[in-house]
């Protein structure tokens, strides 16, 4: 019903409805104005002059916790929009009149006369900050902005959530799009095939087998229903980051880290990398106090390295300090990470912590022709959505009904999500998410440079028989200046610590990361430099551990 269709009682109806039985079994006194019945007053009287903590902190907080839509939120009081799902922090200032949509809150004059006043901020402070108060709330642990699942009875049942507060998973579900909840699994699969088929995933071949098997597209499909199934991973369950690499500009990988969101949240926003891990750190803080249900890095450029970042994935609860001033807080880490860029080059521990979507183009970017433009746009648009979420919904709804099943080949570190997530994709008909990638647009570059100038530094300066001998950091620069202007050399100082601003120093910290590693020289010799426990580490040895395998005689060769 439309608002012109809107009667001026419907509201007072509602509002009726939600208060008049959590204010009659309080014994709150509804006032009568002159000329009114009692049914036309709506909302229960509230005196001001009640004791803050005992009565009116609780009792306030019992009367608007049902229905009124106020909640507690980590060390926060939220509001939640029940139409879009947009939270907000309420604050002293705005919480006198804001209260005055739900109850009446009275003072004596000094006549002895109860008489309407608006709470005023101190008052408002005191309330807000009273256990009593805080605690009558319920608290939120999410709100999703269209119906999502939900894992009940100890992972063995999934159910659709209804719109509203549903108590047992603190979740406010909103019906911003409604969508069929009957589409059968192979609709599904061609939902999907619909949408990417024009995407230069690597490695996809023209056959639709080809399409059903490719990692790239699994991971997509991955990452796009770990976004839907949020609700089945409470506080402490880590995701792993999504990472789109493209071969060129031009391959859809922004459209396509979208497109992993849109479906539920409609158009996402879109961040850029920071300068800095100082920065890094605020703007982690600020997602984890906000619990972001994601966060977008887009064209991040060549590279991405970031200590900040590799914790803030792998951690279950944040801490830091809260921005302009010294105090500390904790949050539970919610927030799904997506980053693109065109041939990153990764850090060993952050390829470790991710999914990655390879993008492919062979040919230029322009002249393309296409079936339907798929853009931003054309993924919002409220038809688009409604089949993408009733296909994921019907790939979840197989995955229950076969027994909620999970898979055994999980990823170290995100055990708890990838083996439901990876079940419910192959269950639909895809190939393996989880699947190690062969990466050629970029990659962990980093790793194969350490490698090749630690096999070279080994090889080159101990001479066979040496079993052993120390290098000091100056040793190594000394050597990486003289050999990284050769044409044969495979690796430079910018290959082994990425485009830090002091690389002397950034030399340092990541050499230490290679300490007690074992590698094979140029000698062909296995090799060791430094050792787990070494305590300087300015002087480096390196140890053959074990001599080059023996050649095959000419007789042992052409033996059957």
């Amino acid at each position: 019903m439309g608002d012109q269709d809107s009667q001026p009682g419907d509201a007072a109806n509602e509002l009726r409805n939600r208060l008049a039985p959590t204010a009659a079994q309080m014994g709150l006194r509804v006032p009568v104005g002159e000329g009114e019945s009692s049914d036309d007053k709506i909302v229960p009287e509230v005196n001001l002059a009640w004791p803050i903590g005992k009565k009116l902190g609780r009792e306030l907080g019992q009367l608007i916790s049902r229905g009124c839509g106020i909640y507690r939120m980590g060390d926060r009081i939220v509001t939640v929009d029940e139409l879009t799902g947009k939270t907000e922090t309420m604050t002293s200032v705005r919480f006198g009149s804001w209260l005055e949509h739900w109850v009446e809150t009275v003072k004596y004059d000094r006549f002895g006369e109860l008489r309407p006043v608006t709470m005023g901020d101190a008052l408002a402070k005191q309330v807000m900050a009273a256990d009593q108060f805080r605690f009558a709330l319920r608290e939120l642990k999410g709100v999703h902005p269209v119906r999502m699942p939900v894992l009940r009875d100890k992972g063995k049942r999934v159910e659709l959530l209804k719109p509203g507060f549903d108590e047992e998973s603190g979740i406010f579900t909103c019906e911003s799009i409604r969508y069929p909840t009957d589409m059968p699994i192979e609709e599904a699969f061609d939902v999907f095939h619909d949408i990417l088929k024009s995407y230069p995933f690597a490695d996809l071949g023209p056959a639709l087998s080809d399409f059903r098997e490719n990692r790239s597209v699994a991971v997509h499909v991955a990452m796009t229903l770990g976004n839907f199934c949020r609700g089945f991973f409470g506080t402490g369950v880590l995701r792993p980051m999504a990472m789109i690499i493209g071969n060129q500009p031009g391959t859809g990988k922004g459209t396509l880290a979208q497109g992993q969101l849109i479906p539920i949240y409609g158009l996402p926003k879109i961040a850029r990398k920071p300068k800095d891990d100082a920065e890094f750190d605020k703007l982690l803080d600020t997602q984890a106090i906000r619990r972001s249900p994601y966060y977008i890095l887009d064209d991040i450029g060549a590279g991405l390295y970031s200590n900040a970042l590799n914790a803030f994935i792998t951690e279950p609860i944040h801490s830091g300090r809260k921005m302009g001033g010294q105090e500390e807080f904790e949050a539970p880490n919610v927030t799904q990470v997506i980053a693109t860029g065109n041939q990153i080059k990764t850090t060993r521990d952050l390829e470790r912590r991710s999914l990655i979507i390879e993008l492919h183009l062979a040919g230029e970017v322009e002249g393309r022709v296409f079936d339907q433009l798929i853009d931003p746009l054309y993924l919002s648009s409220p038809e688009v959505r409604k089949r993408v979420l009733a296909a994921l919904w019907a790939m979840v709804r197989t995955w229950s009904e076969r027994g909620c099943v999970k898979v055994t080949n999980v990823k170290p570190t995100f055990e708890r999500w990838t083996e439901v997530i990876g079940a419910i994709v192959r269950g639909a008909g895809f190939g393996d998410p989880l699947q190690k990638p062969e990466l050629g647009a970029g990659g962990d570059e980093e790793s194969q440079a350490w490698k090749e100038f630690l096999g070279m530094l080994a090889g080159e300066c101990m001479m066979p028989g040496e079993d052993s001998r120390d290098f000091t950091i100056a040793d190594m620069l000394k050597k990486i200046e003289e050999w990284e202007d050769q044409p044969e050399i495979g690796f430079s100082m910018d290959d082994l610590v990425g485009a830090a601003r002091d690389q002397n120093k950034a030399f340092g910290r990541r050499l230490a990361k290679w300490k007690g590693r074992e590698i094979l020289d140029t000698q062909g010799r296995l090799v060791q430099f430094g050792n787990r426990r070494q305590a300087k580490k300015r002087v480096y040895p390196c140890t053959v551990v074990a001599a080059p395998a023996p050649t095959s005689t000419t007789s042992e060769a052409s033996a059957p």
